[in-house]
């Protein structure tokens, strides 16, 4: 999408990750509270949204 914009021009996409940092690690106070949002209830993504919308894509998980 970043790379043909064009295509993808006044779409929402909606964008995650699978890898959130430890708290401890978070050092603002501020920016700890909002990394304790995301791992809780956080904003939640329709992840088979995408997959389904761009099966050219190779999705890989952050962990591998």
């Amino acid at each position: 999408m970043l790379l043909h914009p064009a295509g993808h021009l006044d779409q929402r996409i909606e964008l995650a990750s699978d890898a959130p940092p430890p708290l401890e690690a978070i050092g603002s106070p501020d920016m700890r509270a909002m990394w304790d949002f995301l791992n809780g209830p956080g904003y939640q993504v329709d992840l088979p949204a995408p997959h389904a919308a761009h099966p050219e894509i190779s999705w890989t998980w952050f962990d591998t």
